[in-house]
């Protein structure tokens, strides 16, 4: 506790025991040495921590060590949280056949999860239309950018998911 002090200062180290008593924490999950915590304040927060340093960044006005962070924290040392890397591991023995499977049922109930594998394909040629519009929203937002524009942390944090969720696909 002595550590999260230091590192968040004793007013929000006491505002993320209250947020944490209050049952504030909706999800903690770790995955690698990573903390991804979904935390109710004026909004639903998302949290990521880094357990070797306890840094922690939000997607809340104060935006880093906040009052969520310290929250997300506690659940952990609180054994309040779901381990991906088991999951992963568990992943790994799955039959392929019963992978594939329960993946076209996720993709029957969404569509729009089979993009998340296009990345994965050799042959994307038939999918020169959704190259097309990620194409262009990444030379949109590219624009932007050089534009000298300012960029609010709202559209930081929509240019960072876009990114990562077609890094696959913007490999290709």
């Amino acid at each position: 506790m002595e550590e999260i002090i230091q590192k968040y200062g004793y007013i929000i180290y006491n505002r993320g025991v209250e947020y944490y008593k209050n049952k504030r924490v909706q999800q903690v999950l770790k995955f690698k040495n990573k903390l991804y915590g979904k935390v109710i304040g004026n909004f639903v927060y998302d949290v990521i921590v880094d357990l070797k340093s306890l840094e922690s960044r939000c997607s809340c006005p104060y935006g880093h060590n906040c009052k969520h962070g310290v929250a997300t924290i506690l659940g952990y040392m609180n054994n309040e949280y779901v381990d991906v890397d088991k999951i992963v591991d568990g992943l790994k023995k799955v039959d392929k056949e019963k992978l594939f499977n329960f993946i076209l049922e996720k993709i029957g109930r969404n569509p729009e999860f089979a993009l998340n594998f296009v990345g994965l394909l050799d042959d994307v040629s038939e999918l020169s239309y959704i190259y097309k519009q990620v194409k262009n929203k990444l030379l949109t937002y590219i624009a932007i950018m050089k534009s000298g524009t300012y960029i609010d942390k709202n559209t930081a944090k929509e240019i960072g998911n876009f990114l990562l969720e077609n890094k696959n696909f913007l490999s290709k």
